[in-house]
């Protein structure tokens, strides 16, 4: 924590991403959550300080709010009603096109 808590992949269906996802939370630990809603990965951030691994969020939406909810481990918009502090970040994988603002 501390710097741009989004390492990503985004690429093509079927070129890898998820499978790479899965060698490395093999290697680190950490909870997996596919195809989740934005609510679920920041309910999961305030468990542990092992990182989330997220394949495929359902929208950019979703995405959108979760970076703003954990950037530099500052963000407080959780599920709690907004008394929880990330602990972690996440590790994902992305299907779709990102717009300027999120990369």
């Amino acid at each position: 924590l501390g710097s741009c808590p989004a390492p990503m992949a985004v690429g093509e269906t079927a070129s890898g991403k998820s499978t790479s996802l899965l060698l490395i939370r093999k290697l680190l630990g950490g909870s997996l959550v596919s195809q989740s809603t934005g609510d679920s990965v920041i309910a999961e951030l305030v468990k542990s300080s092992f990182p989330v691994f997220w394949d495929d969020p359902s929208h950019p939406n979703s995405l959108k709010k979760v970076l703003v909810s954990t950037f530099q481990g500052g963000g407080k918009q959780t599920k709690g009603g907004g008394a929880e502090v990330p602990l972690t970040t996440f590790v994902m994988t992305v299907n779709f096109s990102l717009d300027e603002d999120m990369r």
